[in-house]
């Protein structure tokens, strides 16, 4: 499971917000707004380093 794989690699840093996001219930507000768009924003960066990121930008 990518949670899994996130929190035993990225534990330090995106520990919390995985696990609060897989223990959230509907209906409950979950107040990690600036830190979701940290990760979206480290998780695009990630990606942008691969090939397969560079082949897609080349192929569009």
């Amino acid at each position: 499971m990518a949670a899994s794989w996130v929190q035993e690699n990225y534990g330090e840093r995106w520990g919390n917000l995985v696990g609060n996001a897989l223990a959230w219930q509907y209906g409950v507000e979950l107040d990690a707004r600036q830190e979701a768009i940290d990760f979206l924003n480290f998780a695009i960066s990630e990606v942008s380093k691969t090939g397969v990121y560079r082949q897609v930008v080349n192929d569009a």
